[in-house]
C-alpha cells in the first residue's frame, strides 16, 4: 500500500521562482565575454532545482508487505523503519530537514532514538493503514502511539 508524498505550494513557488531565476540570469551571463562559467553554473543550478521538484513531487510512502515503512523516488528512496520499530507517530510542524517538502509533517520516532520527518497527502489513511499492519500501535487525537503493554 503506497501514499503519495504532500508538497507545499510555497515550496513549489520557491524552488520554480529560484530555477527559472537561474536559468533566466544564465542567459545575462552568457552575453558578457567573461560569463560563459557563470552562466554555465547558473544554468546547471536552475536545472537541478527544477529537476529537485518534479522528482520529490513524485515521492511515495509504502507500508511493505514484510511490515516495513519505505520511500519510494529518488532523492529520497529506501527503507524508512521497521513497522515493530516505531514508538509514536504525531503531526508536527518542525522545520527541520527531513524527507518533507510540507511543513504539515508526521513526526516518526523509532528504534533507540531514531526520527525523521514525513509528509503525506492523505495521513488519516497512512496512519490507519500503520495501524492495521501494526496492532501495538493504537490511533490518538494526534497519530499513534504504541501501547505501555507492547514496549520492548
Amino acid at each position: 500500500m503506497s501514499f503519495q508524498s504532500k508538497v507545499d505550494l510555497w515550496f513549489l513557488a520557491a524552488f520554480t521562482v529560484s530555477g527559472v531565476g537561474m536559468l533566466l540570469g544564465s542567459l545575462v551571463a552568457f552575453r558578457h565575454p567573461r560569463g560563459r562559467l557563470g552562466g554555465a553554473a547558473l544554468a546547471a543550478g536552475g536545472l537541478i532545482f527544477l529537476a529537485t521538484i518534479w522528482r520529490i513531487s513524485a515521492v511515495q510512502y509504502a507500508i511493505t508487505e514484510d511490515g516495513h515503512l519505505d520511500s519510494l523516488g529518488w532523492p529520497f528512496d529506501g527503507r524508512v523503519t521497521s513497522l515493530s520499530q516505531i514508538h509514536r507517530i504525531a503531526e508536527s510542524r518542525d522545520p527541520r530537514g527531513s524527507r518533507a517538502a510540507s511543513l504539515d509533517r508526521l513526526r516518526i520516532d523509532y528504534g533507540d532514538g531514531g526520527l525523521t520527518f514525513i509528509a503525506v497527502e492523505d495521513e488519516a489513511a497512512f496512519l490507519d493503514a500503520i495501524a492495521s499492519r501494526e496492532p501495538a500501535l493504537q490511533r490518538t487525537p494526534t497519530g499513534l502511539q504504541r501501547r505501555r503493554d507492547s514496549m520492548r
